[in-house]
């Protein structure tokens, strides 16, 4: 599965149980290259921030195809967020089970 195709069925996942979606896309620069325009130390920002307005439940999701691997900056992210107590994990297609059951519930789990 694409990872396109894979965000799009997690963010319908996440609608249908009342979950708030933040994803912030990539553009062409001028130099024909893909860029997320960001400012600070945006780089590796999780591919989505979920909010539950019911609980409360702030979720932090970096995703990837089934072989795809993190980027360094994205490891930091997710180190960073993780120290400070925020819910960060690495979703993949392979684990489309565990984050139905995850965003039906509309709780934070455990960091996979």
């Amino acid at each position: 599965m694409l990872e396109r195709d894979f965000q799009r069925a997690v963010i319908d996942v996440a609608h249908t149980f009342g979950w708030r979606v933040a994803h912030f896309r990539t553009a062409i620069n001028a130099r024909g290259h893909y860029q997320t325009p960001v400012g600070g130390d945006g780089a590796g920002w999780p591919d989505l921030v979920l909010a539950h307005p019911g609980n409360g439940h702030i979720l932090f999701r970096e995703l990837k195809s089934d072989t795809g691997r993190l980027a360094p900056n994205q490891q930091q992210w997710g180190d960073c967020l993780t120290a400070c107590g925020c819910d960060w994990a690495l979703w993949r297609p392979a684990d489309m089970q565990h984050i139905v059951t995850v965003l039906s519930d509309g709780r934070a789990t455990t960091n996979r």
